[in-house]
């Protein structure tokens, strides 16, 4: 019996471990991208997304690589999958309109004084 709850609280322990360290990443992802640090941003969040998928984390991985150039119909993967999976209607509203934005850019290529203001 010891060892069952042993094993509980040891597997309990390393879930909360793995959710802190997604969370962290998360945050060190959102550091990154305030600095305008995308391509730093687009790793953590990348990692994040591994540990832990969520519509959040898609959105602003979209985010990070839309700023990079030339790179629209990889961030509006990360759109839609975000926009799909979002509960929040913000987060959902917000994804689609970017995705719209990268379609957009994505067909006609436009320089970086032009680019639709992100939301």
């Amino acid at each position: 019996m010891r060892k069952i709850a042993f094993i509980i609280i040891c597997l309990g322990f390393s879930l909360f471990v793995q959710a802190q360290s997604q969370h962290r990443l998360l945050r060190s992802g959102d550091k990154s991208y305030q600095e305008e640090n995308f391509n730093k941003a687009e790793e953590d969040y990348r990692k994040a997304l591994e540990k832990k998928p969520s519509s959040k984390g898609s959105y602003n991985l979209g985010n990070s690589i839309y700023k990079q150039k030339d790179r629209f119909d990889r961030a509006g993967e990360y759109y839609l999958d975000a926009a799909e999976k979002a509960s929040d209607p913000v987060l959902k509203s917000n994804a689609y309109h970017n995705l719209g934005n990268a379609y957009f850019l994505s067909l006609i290529h436009i320089s970086e004084p032009t680019r639709p203001r992100l939301i």
